[in-house]
């Protein structure tokens, strides 16, 4: 009975002291103690743009796939695209009725940086938990959300700009603005479907091998511009760079070119 009653005390000690434990650690999560240093501000304020750019990376990626796979458009509006193994593929030059050419659809970088700014802020102020960092004994202040997306030959920029401010006594620290990138060389494919697209407006064809062949020796990157399709009575193309680095799925671009029905 006494070997018993002793195991049993170890027993109730060892689960007050875990108890004690998770108590502390939750209360760390919750209550700031004690007077702050700007080091000990800025350290309150790594996981918040930690969680910041998480949301960021989590969004972003996803979004310009999609972008590629829609032939620059997140959501192409009703009768400009074509529906092509589950993507709505988008028309970047119209059929001119009893012409070999087309006529272009003007679709700027600025036009696709617009298009993730606006999807992507709506992501992030749900995915953002600013509050959820908030402490007993820290006076957090957040201001909007703005971000303004630059889409680079071979990186995307995301630049962050959400003023905000963790005080303690005297002492405070801000987040200043700052960047995530995303390896996709999106930049770099749209260039590729601008001259293809010029070239299918002016003479009502474009010449893939050649280009590849040419773009490969220029660059030292593996371009390959195919026409990969040609459901009646429209052209499909897909622009790709398969040795990009990093990737572990080659990014595309593709879109359609419209063809008259016979």
């Amino acid at each position: 009975m006494g070997k018993r009653g002793q195991v049993s005390v170890f027993v109730f000690i060892g689960i007050v002291i875990v108890v004690l434990v998770i108590l502390f650690l939750f209360l760390r999560t919750r209550v700031y103690i004690g007077p702050a240093t700007q080091q000990d501000l800025e350290a309150e304020l790594a996981p918040i743009e930690d969680n910041i750019k998480e949301c960021v990376m989590e969004n972003v990626g996803p979004m310009l796939d999609e972008l590629g796979r829609n032939g620059g458009y997140l959501d192409p509006a009703p009768g400009t695209y074509r529906l092509y193994r589950g993507n709505t593929v988008a028309y970047l030059c119209y059929n001119i009725q009893n012409r070999p050419y087309c006529r272009p659809r003007v679709l700027r970088l600025k036009d696709m940086e617009e298009q993730l700014e606006e999807a992507l802020l709506e992501d992030l102020e749900e995915c953002i938990d600013v509050q959820g960092f908030k402490k007993i004994g820290l006076d957090l202040e957040s201001g909007e959300l703005d971000i303004d997306i630059e889409i680079g030959e071979d990186v995307t920029s995301v630049i962050i700009d959400l003023p905000l401010k963790i005080t303690k006594g005297d002492t405070f620290v801000e987040l200043r603005e700052f960047s995530v990138d995303i390896n996709k060389p999106l930049g770099r494919l749209y260039d590729v479907m601008r001259e293809a697209v010029n070239g299918e407006a002016t003479v009502g064809d474009f010449e893939t091998v050649l280009y590849s062949a040419a773009k490969t020796k220029l660059t030292s990157k593996l371009y390959y511009v195919e026409i990969i399709d040609k459901p009646y009575p429209d052209k499909l193309y897909m622009a790709t760079i398969k040795d990009y680095p990093n990737q572990e799925d080659t990014y595309i671009f593709q879109f359609f070119i419209e063809g008259e029905p016979r």
